[in-house]
């Protein structure tokens, strides 16, 4: 802390009874205990006196009065007209004229911020419930009615005098919008708990008494409570700030930084769709589901998905291709901020407006989409089939226009409702399975499956069945970006979901050569292949032979013997140059007894020689 902090005096208590020192024998009057002393601490380029009185196991911090200028300890004169690094010049204090009453404040939340205050005390630390910090801009600081230090004690005429910092924290998110403070500076407390503690007894003469002696408290409970004085508020650092009461912009970047952040990012999104669509036409089945790119730094809109492999980290919209598995676009989860269109949010929700972004290339093409329950609803499978766009899916029941399932079902029994062009069906298997659908009929199909309880064939409804088929397209696709996953924890938000597009892209790639050959290539070797081609095209070779240019082109080299070394009865032999250097396939060292005497390289007389004098590249 950037403040200075000295020992004043220290002074028995005036309660009638010896105080317990270092002296004192163990085993004395158990009935005493009380230790009083003064203290002055530096703060906002002033000195302090702040009274300590230790009873039992409560220590309270009063604050007394503001000291001189200067002020001389133990014989050291210590001017405070030099400036102190870090001193709180900015934070107001509280005026005079409301510093001894109660007031009752008013906080009107925006809609996309909290009240902007972090707390701290509670009754688990005997201390009231005090503010913290004030965010400039917010909700809290705009009323210009609180200020840090400050203790809470009502809210929307909730007490919270003997509330514990969690009960603080439940009561000031419940609030709703419009939040009632009932507040009170914290020296008209503290001056409040002594007159009532005193009861009118007069305070004793404090003396000066010297640190080094017995003196009531030891130097060493001196520097404990030192440590613990709070330079915002005079009192002890005693619990954590809670980061749920503001609008988290202290531990993460604001929404102007990520909105810079992703209008970087989408550029290279857009590009790369536009040409995945000028060279592919996806096939009729089409999927939408969820995400997720492994992050867990702070990040203001990092969501958590316990069915993922990745459960933290930023969440993405993919729209895939059911047959192929290819990823014809995606959308970047940011709350709030997220790239959809507010005209479709207000007639389809959020996650139909998402659906409607993400197939608005697709639409009126005849297309077939499967989405789960976090999308599916009758709104939105309405609005596709205005555009010719079928749509199957699980349902909650709890959608709107859903209709009411009220009939108890066996297992494998089955309910259904239609309206119009929609199909809804409830199926009993081990849970309740609700499905809407719009292409499907209300058909059971006989599997060749056993069930191993009856002994008899599985039965499904036909749309359980090709929704099982289709659905896990982008699980897929996650799965075989797993194995090839670049990114590293350190690495920036906005860099992992950079290269987390490459990695889609790459994904892609060996998706439309899956569908142009016949032979298959697994994703990770043709991602080290497209590498190596990458690398021999743009990649700078350091040269170790020296340059021969266009020479050893000129037909006028033939192959001759290596010679032996001197004094040697073993054949000679060097290692071909061909066989360690080629980049068409993994290079290995190979000796060969034959050698270019023009090139002064080995090689082996087949192919190797050959190719040497007549390739560029090899």
């Amino acid at each position: 802390m950037n403040h200075e902090n000295r020992l004043m005096s220290l002074v028995g208590s005036e309660s009638g009874v010896p105080l317990v020192g270092p002296g004192s024998p163990p085993g004395g009057d158990a009935h005493l205990v009380g230790r009083s002393g003064l203290l002055e601490t530096f703060v906002r380029g002033s000195w302090y006196r702040v009274h300590v009185a230790l009873e039992e196991d409560c220590l309270s911090i009063t604050l007394d009065e503001q000291c001189e200028n200067t002020t001389t300890l133990n014989g050291n004169s210590i001017n405070n007209n030099v400036e102190t690094p870090g001193a709180l010049s900015d934070t107001p204090d509280v005026p005079d004229s409301v510093a001894n009453q109660k007031r009752l404040v008013r906080v009107v939340k925006s809609d996309n911020n909290g009240l902007g205050i972090s707390i701290k005390g509670g009754r688990e630390n005997k201390m009231p419930i005090l503010i913290s910090k004030i965010f400039k801009g917010m909700a809290a600081d705009q009323t210009e009615q609180l200020y840090v230090g400050d203790a809470i004690l009502a809210v929307n005429g909730d007490d919270l005098r003997e509330a514990t910092h969690d009960e603080a924290v439940r009561a000031l998110k419940r609030a709703g919008k419009v939040v009632e403070l009932e507040e009170a500076s914290v020296r008209s407390i503290m001056s409040n708990e002594e007159a009532s503690s005193s009861q009118g007894t007069k305070r004793p003469k404090r003396r000066k008494v010297d640190c080094s002696g017995y003196c009531g408290l030891t130097e060493e409970e001196v520097n404990s409570i030192l440590s613990l004085v709070d330079e915002d508020i005079y009192l002890s650092d005693v619990s954590e700030e809670d980061p749920f009461l503001d609008s988290g912009s202290e531990y993460c970047p604001s929404s102007e930084d990520s909105e810079s952040d992703l209008d970087e990012l989408e550029p290279e999104n857009e590009q790369e769709n536009q040409q995945e669509e000028s060279q592919f036409c996806p096939f009729q089945n089409l999927v939408i589901d969820e995400s997720m790119i492994l992050f867990k730094g702070r990040l203001s809109f990092k969501q958590y998905i316990k069915t993922k492999k990745h459960r933290f980290g930023i969440k993405l919209y993919v729209l895939c291709d059911c047959e192929t598995g290819i990823v014809l676009d995606f959308i970047i989860y940011c709350g709030k901020e997220t790239n959809i269109k507010a005209e479709d949010k207000n007639n389809l929700g959020t996650t139909g407006a998402v659906v409607a972004k993400l197939l608005e290339p697709y639409l009126n093409k005849g297309h077939s989409l499967y989405t789960d329950n976090f999308y599916t609803s009758p709104t939105l499978s309405t609005f596709l089939l205005q555009h010719k766009t079928n749509s199957c899916g699980t349902a909650r029941q709890t959608r709107k226009h859903m209709p009411v399932f009220d009939k108890k079902l066996k297992q494998g029994d089955t309910d259904w409702r239609s309206s119009e062009n929609l199909l809804a069906i409830k199926w009993k298997d081990r849970r309740d399975v609700v499905m809407l659908t719009s292409m499907h009929e209300n058909r059971m199909v006989t599997l060749p499956k056993i069930n191993r309880s009856t002994y008899e064939n599985v039965i499904k409804p036909l749309c359980v069945l090709e929704y099982n088929r289709q659905m896990g397209a982008v699980d897929r696709s996650d799965m075989m970006l797993s194995s090839v996953d670049c990114t590293r924890k350190w690495l920036k938000w906005y860099k992992k979901l950079f290269f987390h597009s490459i990695d889609i892209t790459f994904l892609n790639a060996h998706a439309m050569f899956s569908t142009r050959h016949t032979k298959k290539t697994s994703f990770a070797n043709f991602h080290l292949a497209v590498i190596a081609q990458l690398i021999e095209r743009y990649g700078i070779v350091k040269s170790i032979h020296c340059d021969l240019g266009n020479a050893r082109l000129q037909n006028r080299h033939f192959p001759v013997s290596v010679p032996r070394k001197p004094g040697s009865t073993k054949v000679g032999s060097r290692r071909c140059w061909v066989c360690s250097h080629t980049k068409q396939k993994q290079a290995k060292r190979k000796e060969s007894s034959y050698m270019c005497p023009e090139c002064d390289v080995g090689l082996c007389v087949v192919p190797c020689f050959k190719i040497y004098h007549t390739e560029a590249t090899f």
